[in-house]
């Protein structure tokens, strides 16, 4: 009996989170939002890097005494980019999270979980594949109260 109602249990748990679960076509939308919205952070200093680049390289090829130091870009540079396209990226991923799971759903779920566990644990011993005995008195008075209060 444990068994069935652990394995039904688990069962139950899974349809309830798969029910309130947010649609993969929203999470797909929200993640192409966070990838655009880092794109459009780090694309003006990428554009300012190849335009220092293409200038670079067109008056090397105009003038042929041109220094190679123009073409040096510094890490430190291109880095200091991608962190400050990042620090946006990460508050945006930090409210996405929080909405998503948010806990007025996960008090929905605990909810749903409760009433379907419990609904299970009555028909289980409704029809005799569980039954509950217990060893205290007061336990066995309360079980008693509780089963007239329902029958009214």
């Amino acid at each position: 009996g444990i068994e069935e109602l652990q394995s039904r249990a688990r069962t139950t748990f899974e349809w309830c989170v798969d029910r309130e679960r947010t649609p993969k076509s929203y999470l797909q939308f929200l993640g192409m939002l966070g990838s655009l919205l880092f794109w459009l952070l780090l694309a003006g200093p990428v554009i300012a890097i190849y335009r220092r680049y293409l200038t670079s390289s067109w008056d090397s090829l105009t003038n042929p005494s041109t220094d190679l130091d123009a073409f040096q870009v510094s890490s430190t540079l291109i880095l200091t980019c991608v962190f400050l396209s990042l620090l946006p990226l990460l508050v945006y991923c930090m409210l996405v999270f929080s909405f998503l799971q948010r806990s007025s759903k996960i008090k929905r779920i605990a909810q749903l979980t409760l009433s379907e566990e419990h609904q299970l644990v009555e028909s289980l011993k409704r029809d005799g594949v569980i039954r509950l005995y217990f060893e205290d008195p007061l336990l066995e008075q309360a079980e008693f109260l509780v089963q007239l209060s329902q029958r009214k």
